[in-house]
């Protein structure tokens, strides 16, 4: 299909999951491929029926040819400046941004996948404990997500789905995730023992401060746009609203 029926199904299916938001992502591509899909990767609000696209992620092609993971070398285009240090007990490099006085005011953010594969649950607590206002979930979630075990495909590269687990085949390189991000938001509040308000703020407002949009998105102040996800006791997703809308709600609920 093409990319604006690519993105409607995506933003269908991710009302399921309680996503109201998001921003599709591309990896690492050839440089005609972006000048040919960036372009249709239009922002909306939601439809009723749809999530709204607040943007674009480009998840490359400026990365190290050395921590590459699931991205193709040959259309890297190696970043000239310094790489990021490792943390060190005297030299916390970047890790050491989160807790940094240089900062003054402003708030420093840092995204983690919370899928129980990508980032060990000690770490997980670690980054909480040490900057709960600044993290931000995003799931890595590619097209497999919600398709089941098998062969799938991202970019020009074959990808292998099994256990939960997406991985380039062949190889034990993790290829982005099938994880999605109400599932996300329930392991991270298991293994860091936050509470559900943090877990959430994660998931929403967090993300909200990242784009600019948390006088609309993410927040259910006044004035705001009326996206709305309605939850269990488990956090298990029953209802979705888009604008006020009932967009999507569990087989067998009785949301109206």
């Amino acid at each position: 299909c093409g990319v604006e029926e690519g993105l409607e199904r995506v933003a269908r299916g991710l009302l399921q999951h309680g996503v109201t938001s998001f921003c599709p992502t591309i990896v690492t591509s050839p440089v005609d491929y972006y000048h040919r899909v960036l372009p249709a990767m239009k922002c909306y609000q939601g439809r009723f029926d749809q999530a709204s696209i607040l943007g674009v992620h480009c998840e490359g092609p400026f990365i190290s040819r050395e921590k590459k993971g699931a991205h193709e070398e040959a259309f890297i285009q190696e970043n000239p400046s310094p790489t990021a240090l490792q943390f060190h007990h005297r030299d916390p490099g970047i890790v050491g941004l989160l807790t940094s006085q240089r900062l003054g005011q402003r708030q420093a953010y840092f995204s983690i996948i919370a899928d129980g594969y990508h980032t060990h649950d000690t770490v997980l607590r670690i980054a909480y404990k040490a900057h709960p206002r600044g993290v931000v979930l995003v799931t890595d979630a590619m097209c497999a997500m919600g398709l089941g075990p098998g062969s799938h495909s991202l970019g020009n590269m074959r990808v292998e789905v099994a256990s939960g687990v997406a991985r380039l085949q062949g190889t034990s390189t993790l290829a982005g995730s099938v994880a999605t991000m109400d599932s996300c938001v329930r392991h991270f509040k298991a293994a860091t023992g936050c509470t559900t308000e943090e877990a959430l703020e994660a998931a929403s407002l967090r993300p909200a401060e990242v784009l600019g949009q948390e006088g609309r998105k993410g927040t259910l102040e006044f004035g705001a746009d009326a996206d709305l996800v309605l939850l269990d006791h488990d956090l298990h997703v029953q209802a979705t609203y888009i604008a006020g809308q009932l967009a999507w709600r569990a087989t067998g609920g009785t949301v109206t």
